[in-house]
């Protein structure tokens, strides 16, 4: 089960000389649980889902699970979502990290205009040029950031304020989004509201 404690305590003891026994610790798991902890992870991937990977055995699981699946199982195609506003797709979700997606957006075009209640979401633009924009609720000030793909930089949006992004470059924008939560349409925490009133 942990190959890889198993060979570092080896070759530990290997090169240090070390004679008589050597005691490697471990974690008891039965067969069954074994099985169960691969069909959990083999269902949650399947899914474009990273498990939860805390536990060392999980994760050692879960790698040599992975191991099993190159190279038939690669290149995995995401699913685009596209509109006049460009496209996104989701590039990583975990069950203990959130999501990153990344969108393109066509010059001129704005997204967002909404806001947040509990999330917390990042901005990073990969490639061209932008405005973001943020309105506190209730207030009328807006805040306005240039950001471009050529010096990396993020900008973490505040909840109960509403934001937006637009492309006022000439060329395409690409830009990284990051939730900490897995979107739910069901609980979206996702208000609309424009940032200019």
């Amino acid at each position: 089960m942990h190959a890889q404690r198993v060979s570092r305590a080896l070759v530990a003891a290997i090169e240090g000389h070390v004679s008589g026994q050597v005691r490697v610790e471990g974690e008891r798991l039965s067969v069954s649980d074994c099985l169960s902890k691969l069909q959990a992870f083999d269902r949650c991937y399947r899914a474009h889902l990273v498990p939860d990977l805390k536990a060392d055995l999980d994760l050692d699981l879960f790698n040599t699970y992975r191991s099993f699946l190159y190279p038939r199982y690669y290149p995995v195609t995401l699913q685009l979502h596209s509109d006049a506003r460009g496209h996104l797709f989701e590039a990583v979700k975990s069950l203990h990290g959130g999501q990153c997606f990344i969108s393109t957006t066509k010059p001129g075009i704005t997204r967002g205009n909404h806001y947040h209640t509990r999330k917390f979401e990042r901005f990073l633009v990969l490639g061209g040029d932008a405005v973001i924009r943020i309105r506190k609720l209730l207030t009328r000030d807006i805040v306005e950031f240039k950001v471009s793909g050529t010096v990396p930089q993020y900008i973490d949006m505040p909840t109960f304020c509403t934001h937006e992004i637009t492309n006022t470059g000439q060329s395409e924008l690409t830009t990284l989004f990051w939730a900490h939560e897995i979107f739910d349409p069901q609980r979206s925490d996702t208000i609309r509201e424009p940032v200019e009133l």
